[in-house]
């Protein structure tokens, strides 16, 4: 960007603030108060693993947390690999989540210059 003289606004996830990705954002705005059970599940499935095992990395964590929703029709659970995380369903995210703020002003300030 220097090279070439370009100056850009990036926003680094989770929350333009931590280190981390975004999925780490997503687990932040996940329906963790409406799936309890799946998340204390996870976790004892990753006690249990112990150090014997690999331990699925945050991304398998979400994917099998929208993955495992039975409300999801087969063919909406075959395209979210693609993408198609579901984001518009209240049921499983939480988009007015305070944790999404700092991203959202990012937007809004980008959008109106």
């Amino acid at each position: 960007m220097k090279e070439l003289n370009i100056t850009a606004d990036l926003f680094l996830f989770p929350n333009n603030h931590d280190d981390g990705m975004f999925e780490d954002l997503l687990m932040h705005i996940a329906r963790k108060e409406n799936h309890r059970r799946f998340f204390d599940c996870f976790s004892d499935y990753e006690s249990c693993l112990g150090d014997d095992y690999i331990h699925p990395n945050l991304k398998g964590k979400i994917f099998t947390y929208i993955s495992s929703m039975k409300s999801l029709p087969n063919k909406v659970r075959r395209n979210l690999g693609g993408g198609d995380w579901q984001f518009t369903n209240k049921e499983y995210w939480n988009l007015d989540a305070e944790y999404l703020l700092p991203l959202k002003e990012f937007i809004l300030n980008s959008i109106t210059k």
